[in-house]
């Protein structure tokens, strides 16, 4: 990584303005590699429009955004394995939104295929979920594993930073005795989309956090 910080933000379902706005007040591209927990889908309004934003954004400025759980079930359904829940609520309703733009949701679902399940370098460990000390933690159909997981995360020696579960106050919750940070702060409930910023160290230096614009939900 040639860049000396890093900015990590929580889940965006959807919540293009407030994403965008996030994005303008509080990220340096010249300074601070990207990196987004996954989920950039459903619940939120503009999903089709996060995901254009989200694909700018590596392309310029090499980003990272990681698979979240939602990414993973649209791979799934695509590959003819997703089930009725996930088709129903949220998959069918994502293509729908494509539809009606006239865009190919399957170029998109191409494109979560390539999202990595971490970012980790010798201080940090990214990802959607975090580990939790079950075995398999990469095998993304894993209840227990980083894309899914709900339990107590276990200190693997590097700090985490994950996202999937809504704090309940729509702000970070920042453990550094337990080493890790839950960036996701529950855009689509119209609470704030939120983000740490720390060194390539792993030393924790801001969070940063707006509030969910209204026409997002």
């Amino acid at each position: 990584m040639n860049k000396p910080n890093l900015l990590v933000i929580g889940d965006v379902h959807g919540c293009y303005n407030t994403f965008r706005k996030l994005l303008d007040e509080h990220w340096n591209p010249e300074e601070e590699l990207l990196v987004q927990v996954g989920d950039l889908i459903n619940k939120g309004k503009h999903s089709v429009k996060v995901v254009q934003l989200a694909r700018q954004l590596e392309r310029e400025h090499g980003a990272v955004f990681l698979l979240g759980n939602h990414e993973w079930e649209s791979i799934r359904t695509k590959r003819g394995e997703g089930n009725r829940f996930w088709k129903q609520h949220f998959v069918g309703p994502l293509i729908e939104q494509y539809d009606r733009l006239g865009l190919d949701w399957e170029y998109d679902v191409a494109w979560f295929e390539k999202h990595p399940l971490k970012w980790e370098n010798d201080h940090i460990h990214i990802s959607h979920a975090g580990i939790a000390g079950f075995p398999d933690p990469y095998d993304p159909n894993n209840k227990y594993g980083v894309i899914w997981n709900r339990e107590r995360l276990n200190n693997i020696g590097k700090f985490q930073v994950i996202g999937h579960t809504p704090t309940y106050n729509g702000c970070p919750i920042y453990r550094p005795d337990d080493n890790y940070c839950n960036v996701d702060t529950g855009a689509y409930l119209g609470q704030a989309l939120s983000g740490i910023k720390l060194t390539a160290t792993g030393e924790f230096l801001e969070l940063v956090s707006v509030l969910t614009e209204d026409g997002d939900i």
